[in-house]
């Protein structure tokens, strides 16, 4: 069995050859790695040229975003499973090993997935990178216990803990395609959009091992972004629709009104209260019991905020 990965690129020419390097050490002769140029304008394609392995493959497209780039990714892969890395992030060597051990101890599942760590960027040293490969080797791998999840299942988990991410997922190639893929032209959510429809369609295997570095920005510090993620719009928009599904549904509530917290709160840390407001508006429309939180959130001191911020970030350390 071979795996196809597609890693979406826009502009990331200090990180892309770390995210390259790190899958070509994890994947087998047979195995490809397509890399989408998303019209990148700085020197990413220019450092794409000192990589030299048949496995890899470079399409250059027009920009049309990180979702346009992801789909023409899928739809250039020869492989039935499709994995994701974005060009900031870097993989564990077992990670392909481990999907694939995945697949086939758990066959026909919509997605695989395993954990991950984030990292501030200015925290990353060479030497912790190699500290945490070091830290997992083959025997653990394939000791490693793999979950398998129906729809609503996952998505009552995924409320719980932040269990997916688009550099740790890998998808059935075909139900991908059957419900549209990534939504293009969107910029906030597209990939948790994403993951929710694919649940609705069948099971999900989940590992706990974390085979990903997944950078994180501080609030405040991402690029301005939709007002509303997609995910939050299309479960207010679909919500008669998803409400057939009684036991997905109310994992999805749940899931929208824990996100919801966490979302909110974020724009607010940032100063964007206004945001707050509308998604408040958006999420109560799914879950009415969010209204009163939202509405917490939005008229709580900007003072408190960072200090509970700050309180999060001493107690993730201390674990």
């Amino acid at each position: 069995m071979n795996v196809s990965v597609v890693i979406p690129l826009y502009n990331k020419e200090k990180t892309i050859i770390r995210a390259v390097s790190s899958v070509l050490a994890s994947l087998d002769d047979s195995d490809e790695l397509i890399i989408v140029d998303d019209g990148s304008t700085d020197a990413s394609c220019e450092a794409l040229k000192k990589i030299q392995d048949s496995r890899v493959r470079v399409l250059s497209k027009v920009n049309g975003g990180v979702s346009s780039a992801r789909n023409a990714g899928v739809e250039a892969s020869r492989n039935r499973y499709v994995a994701f890395l974005d060009a900031d992030d870097i993989w564990h060597p077992y990670a392909v090993p481990l999907l694939k051990s995945m697949i086939e101890s758990v066959e026909n599942c919509v997605m695989y997935t395993f954990s991950h760590i984030r990292y501030s960027p200015e925290a990353l040293a060479p030497d912790k990178i190699s500290a945490w490969i070091d830290s997992l080797d083959g025997e653990e791998i394939k000791a490693s216990d793999t979950a398998a999840f129906s729809g609503w299942e996952f998505v009552k988990l995924y409320a719980k803990r932040n269990i997916i991410h688009s550099s740790t997922v890998c998808v059935d190639k075909k139900v991908f395609q059957q419900v549209g893929g990534f939504p293009e032209g969107v910029k906030a959510g597209e990939d948790i959009y994403l993951w929710l429809v694919l649940a609705s369609q069948g099971h999900v295997a989940v590992s706990k091992l974390p085979l990903a570095l997944v950078e994180r920005l501080p609030p405040g510090n991402a690029q301005r972004r939709d007002v509303v993620p997609y995910y939050m719009l299309w479960a207010s928009n679909n919500k008669s629709s998803l409400k057939s599904n009684k036991k997905y549904y109310s994992s999805l509530k749940k899931f929208l009104f824990n996100r919801g917290v966490m979302n909110c709160s974020g724009r607010a840390l940032a100063g964007y209260r206004k945001d707050v407001l509308i998604r408040t508006s958006v999420i109560s429309k799914v879950t009415p019991c969010f209204f009163p939180f939202g509405l917490f959130i939005f008229l709580c001191p900007a003072p408190i905020f960072k200090g509970l911020y700050n309180i999060k970030k001493a107690w993730a350390r201390s674990q």
